[in-house]
Formats: structure tokens, sequence, C-alpha cells
């Protein structure tokens, strides 16, 4: 069985395209990443670097122009979806992108994210905005950020007001930017 050989581009080039660099080449394929830290983990396994932001709309575009890669994909959320929303949706640029832009941003904001999964019927702890503190669920909350969060980044498991006053104060973010969702008790 043969494969088609592709110029394989992906934005960062961390531990998930390091490992997707390894797999790709087993595989005959040539890949290049996007990175704004040189000698990132990607290039020590065969990976074409060019340094620069994935969250650079320009330097995303450069790299795909500069490339002449035909499947694009990323190795980390904080891309800069809209660059690649317009590729898809404006560009004449004829590039495979995948996952779908457009569901990455749905995903970036975890409170979209979360009404995408209710309103599908899939399992999720109960949740909601917050504008104050008060004890939401009779299990706890759990504060979240809508954007950026990751690996426990930008997760809190909250007790007491003065918990939430000091998190949500230490942030600097507005607080429509964060969310509570039921601590789930699991046995």
């Amino acid at each position: 069985m043969s494969c088609k050989m592709h110029n394989i581009g992906i934005l960062g080039g961390g531990q998930l395209a390091m490992m997707m660099t390894e797999a790709a080449k087993k595989m005959g394929h040539v890949v290049y990443v996007l990175d704004p830290t040189p000698k990132c983990p990607a290039s020590f396994v065969g990976a074409i670097q060019t340094v620069g932001s994935f969250r650079n709309k320009q330097d995303i575009f450069d790299f795909i122009t500069n490339t002449n890669i035909n499947v694009l994909t990323y190795d980390i959320e904080s891309v800069n979806v809209d660059a690649l929303i317009e590729i898809i949706d404006v560009s004449q640029l004829k590039l495979e992108i995948h996952p779908n832009p457009h569901i990455l941003k749905m995903i970036q904001n975890k409170w979209t994210q979360n009404w995408f999964y209710r309103e599908f019927g899939l399992p999720i702890p109960r949740f909601e905005s917050i504008d104050i503190w008060r004890p939401h669920f009779e299990n706890g909350i759990v504060l979240k950020t809508r954007y950026g969060g990751y690996d426990g980044k930008g997760v809190w498991v909250i007790d007491s007001e003065e918990k939430f006053n000091k998190i949500t104060g230490e942030s600097g973010l507005p607080l429509d930017q964060f969310y509570a969702e039921e601590k789930v008790m699991i046995q």
C-alpha cells in the first residue's frame, strides 16, 4: 500500500510536534514547524524549523508560503485561529488544515465548548457564569478561565470567598472571563 507524500506544516514545535515529526518522517513525509523558540523539540527529530510566532498572522502566512506545505496542523491550542480561518475561508491557497480551525475556535473558549457539549447531550459537570462569589454547587466549585486554560492552568478548586477574591484579583482578568463548574466527586 502506498501513501501520498506530503509537506506537513505544524504550528508549534513542542512535544506533540516532536512525536508527530517522528511518525511522519517514518512514512516519508517532510515536516516543517513554526515555533518562537530556536531549536524547539521537533527540530531535534528532523523537523525543519522556522523561528516565528504561531500567534502572529504574518508569521503564519509567511511560513505557509515559504515552505510549500500542503497539510497544516498545530501542536498547541493557542495558535492564531482567526488567521487559520482566513486561510481556509478567504485564501486561494490549496492547503488542508486539520483539525478544522472552526472547531479549534470553539475549543479555545471553554465556556463555548461546554455549551456545545451540553447541546449535544454529552455528560459534563454543571456550569454557570460567575459575577460574584457564592457557593454555586453542593460539592464545591472549580473556577475556570474561559481562555488559555490547559493541563491545570486556569483551573482552581475554590472553597471560600477569600480564595475566590485572591485568584480573580491576582489574575488581572475581568470576572466575565471566568466561569464556575461543579466539582465532580469521583468514586
